[in-house]
């Protein structure tokens, strides 16, 4: 693969990471802030969210807010892991913006999770709270919204759109589809878990079918998406692949002299180089 490990980390791990550990700082850090009392146009305070953004849902069973809240994070992190695979290295700004919303969703998800509420400190408007996490999640989406307007003919130019996804339908349908089996086997063992942890806390029967039919339609979502996904996904190898053995056959043939080239962001990029030495060694 042409993209380095040390890549990934800094987008998919580092960053999220580091938003995370300084957004959980300065809550446990509220006691030291509420002495503070302000700081330029910033008012420390301490508010508990128990709903969503603007506290928002507030009325559902704490166990249903996790959830909720958990499986955003999932949905999140999963798209987040695709688009980051499937984006040219150069688009730093919208990376950098993902990173931003996974970071601050991750935060908030860990608030829930450990203390039922979302611990808010900063006040820019009397009565509206947020945190670290909440800046970086709104800065995220700001920097994506830039990002679709500012670099419009890198993101949807047509040399930058694989056309033909399906080179080799055979192969990467039984691809996708071994993919959202092993998708399928882990929304099996989610479900199981979180209905028997719900019937132990005896959760009351009205909100038990909501939430199956919201797991039904949730888990097919994501198994529609993971399929999609794999399609791409393994559209990154058998494409190279496949035009690998097209240069072959056009040299063989006499029919194609031109250097292979891989798009960018291919797998297999190695390719070219062995492709370069077949026609020098041809002398064409």
């Amino acid at each position: 693969m042409n993209r380095s490990i040390s890549f990934y980390i800094v987008y998919i791990v580092l960053i999220p990471v580091m938003i995370i550990i300084g957004d959980q700082f300065f809550k446990f850090s509220i006691p030291v802030l509420k002495g503070v009392g302000s700081f330029g146009p910033l008012v420390f305070g301490e508010v508990f969210n128990h709903g969503f953004m603007m506290g928002g849902l507030a009325s559902l069973p704490p166990s249903i807010r996790i959830i909720c809240a958990s499986t955003l994070l999932g949905f999140a992190f999963f798209l987040f892991l695709l688009i980051q695979y499937l984006l040219t290295p150069n688009l730093i700004v919208l990376r950098l913006g993902l990173s931003f919303v996974v970071g601050g969703i991750a935060g908030n998800v860990i608030d829930r999770a450990l203390f039922g509420y979302v611990r808010d400190f900063i006040s820019l408007m009397n009565g509206i709270y947020f945190n670290v996490a909440d800046f970086f999640l709104g800065l995220g989406v700001l920097l994506c919204i830039y990002s679709f307007f500012a670099f419009r003919n890198v993101l949807w130019h047509p040399d930058c759109i694989r056309k033909g996804v399906l080179i080799n339908p055979r192969l990467q349908f039984a691809f996708s589809f071994k993919l959202t089996l092993i998708a399928f086997a882990f929304c099996l063992v989610l479900a199981s878990f979180s209905l028997a942890f719900m019937k132990s806390i005896d959760i009351p029967s009205e909100h038990l079918r909501v939430y199956i039919l919201s797991l039904v339609a949730l888990s097919g979502v994501f198994l529609v998406l993971t399929f999609i996904a794999g399609l791409f996904l393994s559209h990154r190898s058998i494409g190279p692949l496949y035009g690998f053995e097209q240069f072959v056959e056009g040299l063989l043939s006499g029919t194609n002299q031109a250097p292979f080239r891989l798009r960018e962001g291919d797998n297999y990029k190695h390719l070219e180089q062995i492709a370069e030495k077949i026609r020098q060694r041809l002398k064409l």
